[in-house]
């Protein structure tokens, strides 16, 4: 996590030197030049004492003319040092000299008087010596000198226009350090001591704050806290010397996780130990890092506690559940400040100011650490916890747990609407991770946030993608709509989390085709008093593709037709030619048959019994008048007598759906060539 860490009082920590100036006999107006200074401050840091020893070898040099009245000389000088010095004194070629100490709240200001008079041309040699001790308190002052580590402001002294000033830190061996300002160069010694170095003739600019920390000498404290099913276990590791930060962590790591895990809603994901370390400069930029591999955590000893749940919440949001870095450090914001409202605590958050703006970069193109300036990396950091608050706006917490449910699982995108059983599971290789949690925040929430990946997360190629995939959504809702109770297949689905638009969307246009075809079936089927078989929706459904759909509805629409033309050609009235053709003909038979295979589902048996009706019916004409040139003319028919059974009989259905066959009114029987009794 970049440092976002308490300021320190990086003032112009160079403070000039002015001369006391003392006239030989009456006071005079001065002419010019003045007491010129040249200091070498030496910060020699001693851990063991919590005390920094500070020396400052001075030379002072006269440029000030002498004056009618006389001459005029330099009996001493004041100057500033860091607030809380002690142990103040000054000598001169051994001899002590007379220092008035005046404390302040920022600065402690002396006032040093010379042994002897400096007159123009002369130059005074002189050492100051002090102490800057720590006295202990909160792990995040900043003062602070210990054997794990130290951090202190360095000052430079000295004449603001005078050239060769300078300062000199010595670290002792094994201190790693790190330098805010300066610059500092580093050297090490031949008995392995760190030595950093600057000249401080630029003094009104120059300004340091170091800080170095060696291998600590940790003491482990063990801590358990049960998050649902599991115990999350481990040990924050402080250095022996600050037992405040190992205790102030414990108890975050016992309240604050259960926060998380309630706020996040995935179980623990640590196997074994979480380790919880206070760190230092090893860090460089960062407040805390969390390390998935090793289950390491490494926080500042001067980060807040808002840095730490940041860190642990990134034992659930890092390259596990996505790759992006953005969206890990937009949740693991996120839910930092939202635990740590829960469990009462403060930190400073990520604000989006508008010089941050001024760097913004598509949080798709921030890279790893390390890799961008600093000024888009604050902007990185910033820019992703403001998305997450916006993405939060249009939902809520269960929402966002369903997201990351959906995340862990590795459920597809897209779900069958009216699935009850188990969810799909199946992430693409061709979708990135910020398109995959743009799919499940739609699908799982019940809102929309594309316009809020064109204005932050992508760049002009990745937006024209979210374009396709707007038009390629419309399309997809209308299908799902048409659909009612069916299910589209999952290769529609598959391709639409994969973000394949071109085959998805041509999908889906054969969907709606079938779709079509099924309401026409439907329709023509209500009519004839039958229900539809399932295979088309079965095919529908299935991996067999929507082509084998297209074919078993074409085929039904088919075989269907035909039914309703046989069914109308027997409902139709025939002339007496007719009927005689359709003697000894049983085409409701075949009719009935055909109904019963279509409702099977055999549209072939379906189609072979409806064109038989119709051919029965198309040769009726044709038989009936050779039959009567047969009969030598005799009408076989009295009209207005019998019958012949060419009505349809009607199908109705009992409660159960069965078919029942009710007879139509007028005679059953066909009439037979045996005489009547």
């Amino acid at each position: 996590m970049f440092r976002r860490l308490r300021p320190v009082a990086l003032v112009a920590l160079a403070l000039a030197v002015v001369g006391l100036v003392l006239p030989s006999a009456a006071p005079v107006a001065l002419a010019g030049g003045g007491l010129v200074t040249v200091m070498d401050a030496t910060y020699d840091v001693m851990p063991e004492e919590a005390r920094v020893h500070v020396t400052v070898d001075a030379e002072s040099t006269s440029f000030e003319r002498d004056a009618p009245e006389g001459p005029v000389y330099y009996a001493g000088l004041s100057m500033s040092i860091p607030a809380g010095s002690s142990n103040i004194a000054a000598t001169a070629a051994g001899e002590p000299l007379p220092v008035t100490i005046t404390p302040g709240t920022d600065e402690t200001r002396l006032d040093i008087g010379f042994s002897e008079q400096v007159l123009l041309g002369d130059s005074y040699a002189y050492q100051l010596m002090f102490d800057m001790v720590d006295l202990g308190g909160a792990s995040n002052r900043d003062f602070r000198i210990g054997h794990s580590v130290v951090a202190f402001p360095v000052w430079a002294f000295g004449s603001p226009d005078a050239d060769g000033s300078s300062v000199a830190v010595l670290l002792p061996p094994t201190f790693t350090p790190a330098v805010y300002g300066g610059p500092l160069v580093e050297t090490t010694a031949d008995d392995g001591s760190i030595h950093l170095t600057a000249d401080t003739s630029n003094l009104p600019s120059w300004f340091a704050y170091v800080t170095a920390e060696r291998p600590g000498i940790f003491t482990a404290t063990p801590f358990s806290v049960a998050l649902g099913p599991d115990d999350a276990t481990g040990q924050v590791h402080a250095w022996d010397d600050d037992p405040e930060w190992g205790a102030r962590t414990v108890d975050l790591m016992l309240q604050g996780l259960p926060a998380l895990y309630q706020l996040i809603g995935l179980d623990w994901p640590v196997v074994g130990d979480l380790r919880v370390e206070e760190s230092a400069n090893r860090l460089g930029d960062y407040a805390g890092i969390y390390n998935r591999l090793t289950e390491k955590i490494n926080v500042r000893y001067d980060a807040d506690a808002t840095v730490t749940l940041h860190e642990a919440a990134h034992v659930w949001f890092n390259n596990d559940l996505f790759r992006d870095r953005w969206i890990g450090e937009a949740w693991a914001e996120f839910y930092a400040v939202q635990s740590a409202d829960v469990i009462g605590v403060g930190g400073e958050t990520f604000e989006l100011t508008d010089d941050l703006l001024a760097a913004q970069i598509p949080l798709n193109d921030w890279e790893g650490i390390g890799a961008e300036n600093r000024d888009v990396e604050a902007f990185a950091y910033a820019a992703s916890f403001h998305l997450a608050e916006l993405i939060f706006e249009r939902t809520d917490i269960d929402g966002l747990r369903a997201v990351w449910r959906a995340a862990e699982d590795g459920e597809m995108a897209y779900q069958p609407i009216h699935g009850t059983a188990a969810p799909e599971q199946g992430v693409a290789f061709s979708s990135e991770d910020w398109q995959r949690l743009l799919d499940l925040l739609e699908e799982r929430t019940a809102a929309t946030y594309d316009d809020l990946w064109t204005t932050w997360v992508v760049d002009p190629t990745e937006n024209i993608m979210v374009g396709e995939r707007a038009e390629a959504r419309e399309l997809y809702q209308s299908v799902v709509a048409a659909a009612g109770t069916w299910e589209l297949p999952s290769t529609i689905r598959l391709n639409m989390g994969s973000w394949q638009f071109d085959a998805a969307s041509a999908q889906l246009d054969t969907a709606d085709r079938v779709l079509d075809l099924a309401a026409n079936l439907d329709l023509l089927a209500d009519d004839l008093g039958l229900e539809p078989p399932d295979q088309l929706r079965a095919a529908f459904e299935g991996s067999a593709g929507l082509e084998a759909a297209l074919t078993e509805a074409n085929k039904e629409l088919f075989a269907l037709e035909l039914i309703a033309d046989a069914t109308h050609g027997l409902a139709a009235e025939q002339d007496p030619i007719e009927q005689i053709g359709l003697l000894f003909s049983e085409p409701t038979v075949a009719l009935d048959a055909a109904e019963t295979a279509w409702e099977a589902g055999d549209h072939g048996e379906a189609t072979d019994q409806a064109e038989a009706v119709l051919t029965t019916l198309a040769e009726a004409d044709d038989r009936g008048r050779e039959r009567v040139a047969v009969g030598g003319g005799i009408l076989l028919v009295t009209l207005g007598g019998t019958a012949l059974l060419v009505r349809r009989r009607r199908r109705d259905r009992n409660d159960d759906g069965a078919a029942i066959e009710t007879p139509s009114d007028g005679p059953t029987d066909f009439p037979t060539d045996e005489p009547a009794d």
